[in-house]
């Protein structure tokens, strides 16, 4: 685990690939016991711990940022803290960063190719070319220009 690489040496933003909500959908026959589950779900401690321990949340809201979950190392990683790495990169997060229009095919791509070259059925190098080529063949199927 560690930071993500920068496009400018010295540069610190960030972006976000993911992330978790919880909403109240449009129609829903009780808003205020929806909203209160959400609330509840996103604040409690006792149990967004359940949610770091079970599907490696990282709480948005700051008075959960102590948690002893997040202060664990976690064994997929080899046990590092990888909160740690969470910590530090969260308030660096970009306002300016905008996904492009394709961006849910272009990471379903990435997947599959990714999991194929680690399968042992081509590279990461080949994984990344034939992404970027999905992608722009996308963007010009959808009429976007692209540049060379």
């Amino acid at each position: 685990m560690a930071p993500m690489p920068q496009w400018a040496a010295g540069d610190t933003p960030v972006g976000n690939a993911g992330g978790s909500a919880t909403a109240v959908l449009k129609g829903c026959e009780s808003t205020e016991a929806a909203w209160t589950f959400a609330h509840w779900l996103s604040t409690d401690r006792e149990a967004y711990g359940g949610l770091v321990d079970k599907a490696s949340l990282y709480p948005a809201a700051p008075a959960l940022l102590d948690l002893p979950q997040l202060k664990a190392g976690d064994p997929y990683f080899g046990g590092q803290k990888i909160y740690d790495v969470f910590a530090a990169a969260a308030p660096k997060v970009s306002s300016d960063w905008t996904w492009g229009p394709v961006m849910t095919k272009t990471s379903a791509d990435l997947d599959d190719a990714l999991s194929k070259a680690w399968a042992g059925k081509g590279t990461i190098a080949d994984a990344l070319r034939g992404t970027q080529d999905k992608t722009v063949s996308e963007l010009k199927n959808q009429g976007l220009t692209v540049a060379d």
